[in-house]
């Protein structure tokens, strides 16, 4: 069975869990203490482009 049929049947998101709220928080304020998006996305084993969005999210 291929991943990709897989996740559609059981409903699973693809990828990595979502992330909590509070992780969202603490990425935050990491990007706004300075630390770069590449070391962030690694600690969390996100995508660095996650982390923008993460960023961009918490500031509307």
């Amino acid at each position: 069975m291929h991943h990709h049929t897989y996740a559609i049947e059981t409903h699973l998101p693809f990828g990595r869990p979502a992330l909590k709220e509070s992780q969202k928080q603490q990425i935050r304020k990491l990007y706004e203490s300075g630390e770069r998006a590449n070391d962030i996305a690694k600690e969390y084993n996100i995508a660095r482009s996650t982390v923008y969005k993460v960023v961009n999210e918490g500031a509307k």
